[in-house]
């Protein structure tokens, strides 16, 4: 039996992403296929239609970094 995924969020192409109880991971949701990602991935806290918005903790508070999507 695989980890289990803790989905975090879900794109609209239908990858999910989350984390299993040590590493990031994908997965693909029409095909219920999992996959790991790179240690120290971030994963996106939201997916909107033209930015994809990721929240991190850094040395000076908390900061948001937004992403155009292509």
């Amino acid at each position: 039996m695989g980890k289990a995924i803790t989905v975090s969020t879900v794109d609209k192409d239908g990858t999910a992403y989350g984390r299993t109880a040590q590493s990031p991971a994908s997965v693909d949701l029409s095909s219920g296929q999992a996959a790991p990602l790179l240690e120290g991935t971030l994963l996106p806290t939201a997916i909107g239609a033209d930015v994809t918005i990721f929240g991190t903790s850094t040395a000076g508070g908390k900061s948001i970094l937004i992403y155009p999507r292509r």
